[in-house]
């Protein structure tokens, strides 16, 4: 799957979520707060996001602008570059939002229309060969910076301790002590900021995490339930199969 497309005003995302392909998000126009993996970022006019699969994020905030989204999944990339290969291809995205400079940007938006086009064309070795080049441009650019996060902010705080303890987290009282406030303030920041509940990011990390593990390992679908902060091998069905739409045991042989 490779797929490009434009959007002339941008809103709020719902929630805060993740996808099984990658995403380049472009902004052409206006500004925008973007919460990207445990971080919110002030993007502006020319300023890059890179999304790797399984990143969670959600832009907030914006004063209008225009923007280009590029997805494309690791089946595209298995087209052109082997498993070890395809690592390299997104390398330089440790750098969550890249700023190039005005040269670099232009050029980089050409080579993001000529890989539309030749989608529309059917032609996907030549639009490959322009993400290539687009992608090149993002990482060797000279000028390009590495944009910090612009705040460190309660609920980032509270997302980045259940990142790192989903497996143990036992409540929102727990989370809400860690970062030092009410656990009905912090139930409201996730509902205002993060655009649903406590338990719902909770599940969605813990999801996250045991979709990996049915993918890559061996593990029984019970020990990656405990592995993962589900007591409940049961619940642990019903949440993923409402997430994924079949069962883990199905997920895992689906994967093989």
């Amino acid at each position: 799957m490779l797929e490009i497309s434009k959007t002339h005003s941008i809103s709020a995302m719902d929630s805060l979520h993740y996808h099984e392909y990658h995403e380049i998000y472009v902004l052409t126009t206006g500004t925008q707060k973007y919460i990207i993996d445990g971080g919110i970022y002030d993007m502006q006019k020319g300023d890059v996001a890179i999304i790797k699969k399984g990143v969670f994020h959600k832009t907030t905030k914006g004063m209008g602008g225009e923007r280009i989204l590029v997805c494309f999944d690791d089946g595209f990339l298995s087209e052109y570059l082997t498993e070890r290969a395809r690592p390299l291809f997104l390398g330089f995205s440790d750098k969550k939002v890249i700023r190039p400079d005005e040269r670099d940007f232009k050029s980089a938006l050409a080579l993001i229309s000529d890989a539309d086009k030749a989608i529309k064309k059917g032609n996907g070795d030549a639009a490959f060969l322009s993400l290539t080049g687009f992608l090149s441009i993002l990482g060797n650019s000279e000028s390009a910076g590495k944009i910090q996060p612009s705040e460190n902010s309660t609920v980032i705080k509270a997302v980045n301790y259940v990142s790192e303890n989903f497996a143990t987290v036992s409540s929102l009282e727990e989370v809400a002590n860690a970062v030092y406030i009410s656990k009905y303030y912090l139930c409201r920041l996730f509902s205002e900021e993060l655009g649903l509940s406590f338990n719902k990011f909770l599940n969605k990390v813990r999801l996250r995490h045991a979709e990996k593990l049915l993918s890559e390992t061996k593990k029984s679908v019970g020990e990656i339930a405990m592995e993962c902060g589900f007591s409940d091998p049961a619940y642990f069905c019903k949440v993923f199969g409402k997430q994924f739409g079949v069962t883990p045991a199905v997920f895992k042989k689906l994967s093989r």
